[in-house]
């Protein structure tokens, strides 16, 4: 099965992500075994968001993949990639405008 989720919100609006709610929901029904994303800094938000997703998801071996990025969670190499490109996504996050990658602080998801 495969589903597209797209949320129309801010970076910083992370109460009105709907479609990951719903994707986060459907995962502890355990309806799928693999998540892909584009990119990282387009579904988890910081270092902490990262390691609480992955907590929920590792029980259920979900794994979790990124094409941009080329991280895969089912293999412990691509367990470290993610961790270590959780941190320069956060900062994107957080201080994109600083290196001018969305100027009025809007990153749409």
């Amino acid at each position: 099965m495969t589903q597209t989720r797209v949320n129309q919100v801010g970076t910083n609006d992370l109460l009105h992500r709907t479609a990951w709610k719903s994707l986060q929901d459907e995962s502890l029904a355990q309806r799928f075994d693999t998540v892909l994303v584009f990119k990282l800094d387009r579904s988890v938000r910081s270092v902490q968001h990262t390691h609480d997703t992955l907590a929920i998801w590792d029980p259920l071996n979900l794994g979790f993949l990124s094409a941009q990025e080329g991280f895969d969670t089912t293999t412990a190499l691509g367990r470290l990639l993610l961790h270590l490109l959780a941190s320069p996504a956060e900062l994107q996050f957080r201080h994109g405008e600083i290196f001018g990658l969305f100027g009025d602080g809007y990153c749409p998801d």
